[in-house]
């Protein structure tokens, strides 16, 4: 019984995941299917590589992931992956470039025009390229030139941090992409202030109920990600410009004291 994943920037709302589910199952038969996430945020590479990269590796070996997910490229080759005993298909949009070890990884590129991406591409051409990896696994060609992308790295000073939210959770809490091992170098045993429209945080707890109700705080969380929070209260609503939960395009500022 094959263990299939998605993960897309779909949605809910409408019935285009329950389609793409009725093509796999009608394809690919026992195929068992399990969500990652279809809430990534429209055509934004970046936080579908934060969701999908904080979840694929923890499946079962040879689970298959199908990453449906564009960003404003016109791109129209889908990729296999093989990673940590892991199975990836998505687009060659340098999503996967954005994901830790792929220097590890064993990259193809899906040959002939049946797999090229269209309107509905996870419905289509994934399913297709999916299937033929079984019964037709000639059509899969080493690749080396696929598209490669920037990711974002918190920007330095002596002084200080400026990173960037990667994804606002359902509990209101704002995940930057400062990692606890990039923190604690550039802090070098410093005392710090993390700044916030209306409060500043000077340390850091191990958990949400460390603080009392209703107050501003920072933990590294279960991915070692520096995470603002609340207890008990959202913080995208409370300590962030208006309108934020549906823009994470902002940044956090830390500043070192010597």
């Amino acid at each position: 019984m094959p263990l299939i994943t998605l993960t897309s920037d779909l949605g809910t709302k409408d019935n285009y995941v329950a389609l793409v589910k009725a093509a796999l199952l009608s394809t690919i038969q026992n195929a068992q299917l399990i969500d990652i996430s279809h809430e990534i945020d429209k055509f934004n590479l970046t936080h579908a590589a934060y969701i999908f990269g904080n979840a694929y590796k923890f499946f079962p070996a040879n689970t298959i992931h199908l990453v449906g997910v564009k960003n404003q490229t016109t791109v129209k080759r889908l990729l296999y992956i093989e990673i940590n005993n892991q199975k990836i298909i998505c687009l060659d949009n340098g999503f996967i470039t954005l994901l830790q070890d792929m220097d590890k990884a064993s990259i193809s590129y899906f040959d002939g025009k049946e797999f090229e991406a269209g309107l509905f591409f996870l419905k289509d051409a994934m399913i297709r390229a999916l299937a033929a990896t079984s019964t037709k696994p000639d059509v899969l060609k080493p690749c080396t030139d696929y598209m490669q992308l920037m990711g974002f790295q918190p920007t330095v000073t002596p002084q200080s941090i400026i990173g960037r939210c990667l994804h606002i959770d359902d509990f209101g809490n704002v995940v930057t992409n400062i990692t606890k091992a990039f923190f604690d170098k550039e802090r070098a045993g410093r005392k710090f202030i993390i700044n916030l429209p209306g409060v500043e945080i000077d340390r850091i707890v191990r958990d949400y109920d460390d603080v009392s109700t209703n107050t501003a705080l920072a933990l590294f969380n279960t991915f070692g990600y520096l995470e603002i929070a609340i207890n008990r209260e959202k913080a995208s609503r409370m300590l962030f410009p208006r309108g934020m939960n549906t823009n994470t395009d902002f940044n956090i500022s830390i500043q070192f004291e010597d």
